[in-house]
């Protein structure tokens, strides 16, 4: 009866027939993939964020199954009611500029729940977690009777929280579920949305010529399919097993082109299903990763360098402060733009596999010490870069604009991307222009003549990092104006790829709005553009989108596998939120999944139990030397770089994880780069992760595959991508003990045999995969191009 059902509605909607003609323009107003929009009741969309050029007019719009009003000259929808509630994927057309234009509408997956605890005498009761940002002024709970209670409203997922009783932590008393906080503790857990039914899977079947062949699992009640950003038409073509096969026709348009995209989407009363991205050259589905290059950015492998600390290539330019005040630790070291450029031309990158380089800010910073550490006693330099007093001049310390030229040039002659670690959030407090412009920060203190330090969420977008380091109103259109336009310098002066953003939740949308369209009106050049944002995936999710950035890291995703690797977690618990992150961001996203970063414990310390859970990250690194550990930190780092190359999104090494660099938190976390000299234990990790990288390029479904969760227990997880027949399995056993994996291979897998990388044994009997898996390992299993 699906079936039928969704073959009719597929025809009421004009998807069935002979092919259409689409009328597409020259220079299309839209540029770029439109991301979907995320729709809920009484929300407002903002079509700059899709039309970006301020000449662009705007004809009519079409919001199906919603009670709207248009703004012709805002440019904006005001969506009053969804009138179609059971429909949770719809399309919004827009006519610009005379040709027509489609774009994905997503109903907001948002469910109600209450959180309620037993009274126990508590004068004030307040929830912190996920779902409100860790913000406990917005979880004020009301008592009613013998019990203390509070609404909220999430998408389909689980979230840690917390309860705060007259002002102490606890675990929430009447919720048994329970996750590792990181820190040596727990939260509460709770999960929202449950369904009796599964949604749509959407599976790439068989390609030729202009013709595809997709499965769809689950029942779907709709589908949509667009070439770039026009809807085109599909066909029910029958059942396959349990499944409907559906059949899509490339536009004869897209033969033109040498790059465009073919995306899908499904739903049914579960949810929407997994969207499929393929890449087409020429009207054809890309076969081979020999046809991709660097401007494919779901092909990105993110290296991240801090400059002071990698290599110093010019010594001329050598500046240490040499001060009693500052301890070695965190003085400069001497790195440089030319030692970057140094290793890109010895072939390092090359060698390792990466090719997109994240390099630490590199603006004039202050030549003073700032800050004071109490134990022990000292000041710090500016050597990481985050203190600009110029927001358009290199550090000279770091080299010249030669240097930069140099680097970015010698980098897309071995067809490297590099992205610039921007700093738009705040600026030194000697920032000459602050003298001018006072009104643009914002206040240090607050009414009740607190210091507005660090209160990270309850005052996100005015809370300063510290004294000395003033806050920007970029929610003031006079200075987001002259900051947007410093960073667009940088992408006009060098042919810069993109930028990392520092702090991106600490800054109003209006200058992420502001800035992305500038890049679209004054660089002709596909750009790339990841933000940093700690807090929940609706948060992290609201800077993500056509009209502003690209993508951002995933420190959720993150925190679990730290939880599940380096705190022998629950392997549950980290699927459960990567399916959360998939859900929220897309199964195609272009999210950052690291390995670590400036601001954390390394992993391998972690891991290896050089570092506990419990203590302070920062003071481990100043009171004792922090290494390794056990050794088991070495597998259990291989297992992180093994799955964050077999999921969705960008991976990202951070330097010297390629090895297994050892350290507490900042400034431990950033010793100086390590180049060959290895142990043996560093030798097999790094050419285990060679290994890794060579198969992210070479093996299609690593970038473009549609995932599916074949086995999970609390040890062990089995995924699969696939990608027009061609298969790859990732298995890991996070257990101390060794697995044998049994699992059933994808519906759309052709039975071609399977090659193992990692030296374990399988086997392999048509449909069913058995792994041997040892201890703290991993395999990745491939199949041959069909």
């Amino acid at each position: 009866m699906k079936y039928l059902a969704l073959a009719a509605t597929m025809a009421l909607l004009g998807s069935c027939g002979k092919e259409a003609a689409l009328s597409v323009p020259e220079n299309p107003a839209i540029k770029g993939l439109a991301s979907p929009i995320v729709l809920g009741e009484r929300d407002t969309i903002y079509l700059t964020d899709y039309f970006y050029l301020p000449q662009t007019v705007i004809d009519s719009v079409d919001v199906q199954g919603c009670s709207y009003r248009f703004d012709r000259n805002r440019k904006i929808i005001a969506v009053d009611s969804l009138q179609d509630k059971a429909s949770l994927l719809r399309e919004v057309r827009v006519w610009a500029d005379g040709a027509a234009y489609s774009i994905v509408a997503l109903q907001s997956s948002e469910r109600s729940f209450r959180i309620e605890i037993p009274d126990a005498g508590y004068k004030k009761v307040q929830v912190k977690g996920e779902f409100n940002g860790w913000n406990v002024s917005l979880g004020e709970m009301k008592r009613t009777g013998s019990a203390w209670s509070v609404d909220f409203a999430a998408p389909r997922g689980s979230y840690q929280y917390c309860i705060v009783a007259d002002g102490k932590e606890q675990l929430d008393p009447a919720n048994p579920a329970k996750v590792s906080n990181n820190m040596g503790g727990f939260n509460s857990l709770v999960t929202v949305g449950e369904s009796d039914m599964l949604p749509p899977v959407l599976i790439t079947q068989k390609a030729k010529g202009r013709k595809l062949t997709l499965l769809v699992k689950n029942e779907p009640e709709m589908l949509l399919a667009f070439w770039e950003n026009y809807r085109i038409p599909v066909r029910i073509a029958g059942r396959k097993d349990s499944a409907v096969e559906v059949e899509v026709t490339i536009p004869r348009s897209a033969t033109a082109a040498d790059r465009s995209h073919l995306r899908v989407w499904a739903y049914n009363r579960a949810g929407v299903s997994n969207d499929l991205l393929i890449p087409l050259h020429r009207g054809k589905v890309v076969r081979s990763a020999l046809q991709l290059t660097r401007s494919d950015m779901p092909t990105q492998i993110i290296y991240s360098v801090m400059v002071d600390r990698f290599v110093n290539g010019d010594s001329s330019n050598d500046y240490r402060l040499n001060s009693p005040d500052v301890l070695p630790k965190v003085d400069y070291f001497g790195g440089d733009l030319a030692g970057i450029t140094k290793k890109i031309e010895d072939g390092f990158f090359d060698t390792l596999g990466v090719n997109t380089l994240w390099i630490s800010p590199i603006t004039q910073n202050p030549y003073t010490a700032w800050g004071q550490n109490a134990n022990p006693k000292t000041k710090f330099s500016a050597y990481h870069g985050y203190w600009p007093v110029s927001l358009t001049q290199v550090d000279a310390r770091f080299g010249s604009d030669a240097a930069l030229q140099n680097l970015i040039g010698s980098a897309h002659s071995h067809h490297i991307n590099v992205l610039m670690d921007y700093v738009a959030h705040h600026v030194h407090i000697d920032y000459p222009m602050l003298k001018s412009y006072a009104r643009w920060i914002t206040p240090l203190r607050l009414p009740d003549g607190s210091l507005n330090v660090e209160r990270w969420d309850e005052y996100r977008l005015t809370t300063w990092f510290d004294t000395h380091l003033p806050t920007l109103n970029l929610s003031a259109y006079e200075a987001a104006n002259p900051l947007s336009d410093s960073a667009v310098f940088w992408m006009k002066k060098f042919d810069l790829d993109g930028f990392r953003h520092d702090a991106s939740k600490h800054v109003d949308l209006l200058f992420w709005r502001m800035l992305t369209q500038k890049l679209k009106v004054e660089v002709e050049r596909p750009l790339y553009q990841i933000g940093e944002t700690y807090g929940s995936p609706e948060l992290i999710a609201g800077y993500v989108g056509s009209g502003m950035l690209n993508a951002q890291f995933d420190f959720n995703a993150y925190d679990a596998m730290v939880a599940a690797f380096a705190a022998n977690g629950n392997m549950q618990r980290l699927w459960s939120v990567l399916q959360q992150s998939f859900d929220t961001y897309g199964y195609h996203n272009l999210m950052g999944y690291i390995t670590g970063n400036h601001d954390r414990v390394r992993f391998i310390s972690y891991a290896g139990g050089a570092v506990r859970f419990d203590e302070d990250g920062k003071a481990a690194g100043w009171n004792r030397e922090v290494g390794v550990g056990s050794s088991v930190g070495y597998q259990k780092l291989a297992l992180l770089h093994a799955l964050i190359f077999s999921i969705p999104g960008v991976p990202c090494i951070y330097y010297g994880d390629e090895y297994g660099q050892p350290g507490a938190n900042d400034p431990d976390n950033r010793r100086l780069m390590q180049f060959g000299g290895y142990k043996p234990e560093e030798q097999a990790l790094l050419s285990k992760v060679k290994k890794l990288t060579s198969l992210r390029r070479e093996l299609l479904p690593l970038t473009y595959g549609d995932v599916e969760l074949l086995y999970v227990d609390d040890d062990a997880l089995a995924l699969s991508r696939t990608y027009f027949g061609q298969l790859v399995v990732s298995a890991i056993n996070n257990g101390s003990e060794a697995k044998t994996l049994r699992v059933k291979l994808p519906q759309s897998y052709g039975g071609a045999k399977l090659t193992g990388n990692f030296g374990a044994t399988f086997t392999q009997s048509e449909s069913l995969l058995t792994v041997e898996l040892p201890a703290n390992s991993f395999e990745v299993l491939n199949s041959d191009v069909p």
